[in-house]
């Protein structure tokens, strides 16, 4: 019976001790906020997705879908070297995040799949200069020789590169696909971005020299 009273009469003092408005709810700092804001997607890849079973459907004649497997895209040690740096390594050495979304289709397909990256870039500075690069890169006639694919235009392949504000969203699809059809896909994406602010894009067809 005094254990019991001890006991309550601790409770009480605690409880009178706590200061009013407090909880014991975790607080969340600005640390914890820059986190989430990182993870916030882009772009509504279900959105996209839906639009793209539809698109190739379409194209194919008969009911399809696209799997959907998803890459996070880190710098390593290759990518500080411009002549082993790809596109996308050169994006993730400026990015919070880089996201690989790969669409993918069974065979007989399997080479009709696609490719949208979506890059959360570190400042509105880093967004402009990663950009200008990559449209540097995609009027480049003979391809740039220190780094990168060699090759004319941005991947010689049908891309389609969006600016925002502090992101980066590149669109890819090989030469199977008409640049009809690449276009389709490229209206998906903007459609899947809501009301968000497109800044500059870069549209480019397969075989062509020089991008849009």
């Amino acid at each position: 019976m005094k254990q019991i009273s001890i006991s309550l009469l601790l409770m009480l003092l605690f409880a009178c001790n706590k200061q009013p408005g407090t909880s014991v709810d975790k607080v969340t700092t600005s640390q914890d906020l820059s986190t989430v804001d990182s993870i916030i997607q882009v772009f509504n890849e279900y959105i996209f997705k839906g639009k793209a079973d539809t698109i190739i459907s379409d194209i194919l004649g008969t009911q399809t879908a696209f799997s959907k497997k998803i890459d996070t895209i880190r710098p390593d040690v290759s990518s500080l070297d411009k002549r082993m740096r790809t596109i996308p390594q050169y994006i993730a050495l400026h990015s919070k995040e880089l996201l690989h979304y790969r669409y993918i289709l069974p065979e007989p397909h399997s080479g009709l799949s696609l490719d949208v990256y979506v890059a959360t870039i570190k400042s509105q500075t880093l967004s402009d200069t990663v950009f200008s690069y990559l449209r540097y890169l995609s009027l480049d006639e003979v391809g740039d020789t220190i780094t990168f694919l060699q090759v004319p235009g941005l991947t010689y392949e049908n891309d389609y590169v969006l600016k925002l504000e502090n992101a980066i969203i590149w669109l890819n699809s090989n030469c199977l696909y008409s640049f009809e059809n690449h276009m389709k896909f490229a209206r998906g994406i903007r459609q899947s971005l809501g009301n968000k602010n497109i800044q500059d894009s870069i549209l480019c067809k397969c075989g062509a020299v020089k991008c849009n």
